[in-house]
């Protein structure tokens, strides 16, 4: 796994992938597509689900869907398949994971600089792996000052920026 692509991770906890291809379904898998449609129809008939569910079999896409209690768009609880989900603290459990397969493979160290993986990162020098894992790197929680969105931002603009950003405490 590469190292630098953890850093990454970490640094943007943002994760983006394309959407595969529509599949012709087997009659097992059509039914449990159906299943799941069914089951997740009915939790939101009875206001006890709002969300997107995304559900796959090894690597074949079952279900992509949208599942409103209150089906108006002006609803602050109205969400798409395509809206974007804060994923907060799930994040840091697959950045955690990522970081312990790479230690047993003896290829990272929570004590190395960042520097390592990107030698022109301002204070790289001062900031380790496990700063970054434990939030004390002192890097902002956002990009301070930028001009946008930054959802539209690839995980190596979010490096740039990140880069250049003043640290609001001695990590």
């Amino acid at each position: 796994m590469d190292k630098i692509a953890i850093i990454v991770f970490m640094l943007t906890l943002l994760s983006c992938a394309e959407k595969p291809k529509e599949e012709t379904l087997s009659n097992e898998l059509n039914t449990i597509k159906t299943n799941l449609n069914d089951y997740f129809t009915a939790l939101t008939d009875l206001n006890n689900f709002n969300g997107v569910l995304l559900a796959y079999k090894n690597d074949t896409l079952l279900l992509e869907k949208a599942y409103n209690i209150y089906q108006s768009p002006d609803s602050s609880s109205y969400v798409t398949s395509n809206h974007q989900f804060d994923i907060h603290s799930v994040s840091k459990l697959m950045t955690y994971y990522l970081i312990e397969k790479l230690k047993a493979n003896g290829e990272i160290s929570e004590n190395q600089m960042i520097e390592k993986f990107y030698p022109d990162f301002t204070n790289g020098n001062l900031i380790t792996i496990e700063m970054l894992l434990e939030h004390s790197s002192g890097l902002p929680r956002e990009l301070l000052d930028f001009k946008g969105n930054e959802y539209e931002l690839t995980s190596d603009e979010i490096v740039e920026f990140a880069k250049k950003q003043p640290l609001l405490f001695e990590p």
